[in-house]
């Protein structure tokens, strides 16, 4: 079990995967609402593991140079936009 707390939805659901996924670290609870924290998170998870991003998502992200949530977070909304 994980608890996942963030400023929006997707961030919130992405510190309870990272809470479960590091279970032994974390104890349970991850607190990405700290932009220490969260850019951590966000270089640390794959793309594909974002709420929302499916396997054809994923694979035209990646043709993109976008690997990790990180990129995904800067990337130019127009290029993604775009695409």
């Amino acid at each position: 079990m994980g608890v996942g707390i963030g400023p929006t939805k997707t961030l919130a659901k992405l510190a309870n995967h990272t809470a479960k996924r590091l279970l032994s670290h974390t104890g349970g609870v991850v607190d990405i609402c700290d932009v220490h924290n969260r850019n951590w998170v966000l270089r640390n998870t794959a793309v594909s593991e974002v709420w929302g991003v499916g396997k054809k998502m994923n694979a035209h992200l990646e043709a993109m140079n976008i690997r990790t949530a990180m990129d995904l977070a800067t990337a130019d909304p127009r290029i993604l936009r775009g695409h």
